[in-house]
């Protein structure tokens, strides 16, 4: 059975799909098909085109989002996630409004950073880095969600990634640096961290 992953952002046209590229990158370098990754938007304009600095900052580093097509969030994208990641904490209560149970599944991408890197420091139930062989991909997800959530209240992480669509390649660099350095503590959580070329 896959791990399933969702990204948030507003428009699903700069922030969430930087974030799905780079956990593709980073958990299908180990695990091409067993970790899927998926992106949402939760005010999506119709036929909204994908940034196009995020697709130049994404060919960078040697990765690709052609054919990207901005989505609407819906419950049924929720359902289907084991784990929902948000660049801002007004998308994660804007899932949590769409499926309330959701809530213990959802972090923002530098929250599920920062709670992995404390769930780490814990001890020995805190140890992410289970052996691959122990648990299948769902099964290593579920146990990731469970150690972010008794990580809460262990630290106070900081939250969002800003908007940098429509704005200047230094703000988007800088949104880009925020989404990767997320993603990687995420990867490693998980231990499945590959590292990407700098840009």
């Amino acid at each position: 059975m896959n791990a399933r992953i969702l990204v948030v952002c507003t428009a699903n046209a700069c922030r969430s799909p930087l974030a799905e590229q780079l956990l593709r990158a980073r958990l299908g370098g180990w695990l091409p098909s067993e970790f899927s990754v998926s992106s949402a938007g939760t005010r999506v304009a119709y036929n909204h085109p994908a940034c196009r600095e995020a697709g130049r900052l994404l060919e960078r580093l040697g990765l690709d989002q052609a054919g990207h097509q901005p989505r609407q969030l819906t419950r049924e994208l929720i359902d289907d996630a084991q784990l929902v990641l948000t660049a801002e904490r007004d998308h994660r209560a804007a899932v949590a409004r769409l499926a309330p149970e959701a809530r213990w599944r959802t972090f923002t991408l530098r929250e599920a950073a920062a709670l992995a890197e404390a769930a780490r420091a814990a001890g020995p139930r805190g140890d992410l880095y289970r052996a691959a062989s122990a648990h299948g991909p769902a099964e290593r997800l579920a146990d990731f969600v469970d150690d972010l959530n008794r990580a809460r209240g262990l630290v106070e992480p900081t939250f969002d990634i800003a908007d940098g669509h429509g704005s200047s390649a230094r703000r988007h660099r800088a949104a880009l640096q925020l989404v990767d350095e997320a993603v990687a503590g995420i990867a490693a959580g998980l231990a499945l961290d590959r590292t990407l070329p700098q840009n």
